[in-house]
C-alpha cells in the first residue's frame, strides 16, 4: 500500500495539484468504492468515481471486451475506460486477499487489471496494492493498508494522516442494521453482491417483487458470521475456495429454514463459471425444503420485458405453493 502512496506522491509532484484518482464501482470494488473515495478525499486528492451501470456503459463494454468475459468484468473494464477518458491520473484497483490460503477470489478478479490494460487504450497508471481482508469482519484493517505482499511489509511515512483518512472512510460505510423479515413473506435473491447491488441489473426484479407485496433478502443482508454456521451445515461434498461462494451457500441454507420464505431467485451473470456450481448447490438446498427456485442469467443483450415475464410467472407459482 505504501508503494501506492509513493506512486501518488510522484504523480502529485508532476502536477500543479494532487492527483485525480479514478475509482471503479463494479466487481470487487462494488462494496468498497465509497470507502476509497472518502479515504482519498480526506488525503486531499480529487476523486472521480465511475458512473453507475447504464446502457452507455454496457455498449462500451460490448465494444472493447472479449465476448467470453462475464458481464461484471465487462462493466468494470468499461468503467475504467470512462475514468481514463475523463482525466483520471491514476486508477485505484486493489486486489483483496484473504489471510486464509484456501480462500481465493474469482480468476477474473485476479486478472482484472491485466484485462483492463489490454482492452483500454491510453490507460493511466493502475494502482493495485494487495489488501488483506479479515474474512469474519468482511473488512480490512488499518494495518493492512500499511503493508503490501508484493513489495513486503513497509510502514508509510505519515501513517497518522492515513489513520485519520481510514477512520473517516470507515464511518462513511456505516449502514443501519438490517431488519430481518419475520412476518412478511419474502423472496431470497441469490448471487454475487456486485450483481445484486447493481440497480441496472436488478431494478426490474425488485420492482416486481415489491408489486407482489413481498419483501426481499440478499446475502449482504447478513454478515458472514451469521452465514458461517449455516455454510458448515450445508452438506457440501468439499469446501468451496471462494469466500463469496461460501456466503451465498451459507445464506441459502439460512433462508431455507425460514417459514415465511416464498421462493428464491438466483441472478447470475453470463460467463460466470462460479455460478454454475453455486446455483446448483443453492437449488439443492431449496429443493430439500420444497421452496420454489428460479435461475435468471443476465448479459448485455438481456431485455427487461423478458425478465419481467419470467419473474412474474415465477411469483405466481410462489403464491400458489407457499
Amino acid at each position: 500500500m505504501c508503494y501506492t502512496f509513493y506512486s501518488l506522491f510522484l504523480l502529485a509532484r508532476t502536477k500543479s495539484k494532487l492527483a485525480k484518482i479514478g475509482i471503479p464501482r463494479s466487481l470487487g470494488a462494488s462494496r468498497f468504492y465509497g470507502f476509497w473515495a472518502e479515504f482519498f478525499k480526506t488525503l486531499g486528492h480529487d476523486v472521480l468515481i465511475a458512473p453507475e451501470t447504464d446502457r452507455k456503459i454496457i455498449a462500451n463494454a460490448s465494444e472493447i471486451c472479449e465476448p467470453e468475459l462475464c458481464l461484471p468484468a465487462k462493466i468494470y473494464i468499461a468503467q475504467c475506460r470512462y475514468l481514463a477518458k475523463n482525466g483520471a491520473d491514476a486508477i485505484f484497483s486493489p486486489c483483496y486477499e484473504s489471510s486464509d490460503p484456501w480462500i481465493m477470489p474469482c480468476p477474473k478478479v485476479i486478472a482484472i487489471n491485466d484485462l483492463v490494460r489490454s482492452a483500454v487504450n491510453n490507460i493511466p497508471q493502475i494502482l493495485q496494492p494487495s489488501v488483506e481482508m479479515d474474512i469474519d469482519e468482511e473488512m480490512f484493517s488499518f494495518v493492512s493498508l500499511l503493508k503490501d505482499r508484493q513489495y513486503g511489509r513497509q510502514v508509510a511515512a505519515d501513517s497518522q494522516s492515513y489513520r485519520k483518512a481510514y477512520d473517516k472512510a470507515l464511518l462513511s460505510m456505516k449502514t443501519p442494521p438490517f431488519e430481518d423479515q419475520r412476518e412478511k413473506k419474502f423472496i431470497a435473491l441469490l448471487g454475487h453482491s456486485y450483481v445484486l447491488n447493481d440497480p441496472f441489473l436488478t431494478k426490474n426484479i425488485l420492482n416486481i417483487i415489491k408489486r407482489y407485496d413481498l419483501g426481499n433478502m440478499i446475502p449482504d443482508s447478513l454478515s458472514w458470521k451469521d452465514c458461517k454456521p449455516h455454510y458448515k451445515n450445508a452438506g457440501l461434498l468439499q469446501p468451496l475456495h471462494w469466500q463469496l461462494g461460501r456466503k451465498i451457500i451459507g445464506f441459502s441454507k439460512y433462508v431455507s429454514l425460514k417459514d415465511n420464505i416464498a421462493g428464491a431467485i438466483y441472478v447470475s451473470a453470463f460467463g460466470c463459471a462460479l455460478d454454475e456450481v453455486l446455483s446448483e448447490a443453492a437449488h439443492s438446498i431449496m429443493k430439500e425444503k420444497n421452496i420454489p427456485f428460479s435461475f435468471i442469467m443476465m448479459d448485455e443483450h438481456t431485455q427487461p420485458a423478458n425478465i419481467n415475464v419470467r419473474v412474474e410467472a415465477f411469483l405466481e407459482i410462489c403464491k400458489k405453493i407457499r
